[in-house]
């Protein structure tokens, strides 16, 4: 795995964690149009998304799990990577798709 994969996979990973270490079969549930070996794989570093659109719904599905994670557990306000700009997820992806 190159670099670029695994920092995409770690803030992925983080994010998981900012949002309560939320469960995949949740997630690929949610009606975000992802399915399970997909999210396992981006977390794993493996089979980027395609399409910056293909990862979007699960950042956005992540960063409102993760608000309400923070607000259900005030000892975890600071919130990281779930409070990234599209911007920055979107550079961070285009890094490892880049071959």
């Amino acid at each position: 795995m190159r670099v670029e994969e695994a920092a995409l996979a770690s803030a992925l990973q983080r994010a998981f964690g900012e949002a309560g270490n939320l469960d995949i079969d949740e997630v690929a549930a949610s009606g975000a149009g992802l399915n399970r070996e997909q999210i396992t794989d981006w977390r794993a570093g493996r089979n980027p998304p395609a399409t910056f659109r293909e990862l979007e719904p699960l950042i956005a599905y992540l960063q409102v799990a993760a608000a309400t994670a923070t607000q259900v557990n005030r000892r975890h306000r600071l919130r990281e990577v779930t409070a990234w700009p599209t911007v920055r997820w979107r550079h961070l992806w285009e890094a490892a798709t880049n071959t």
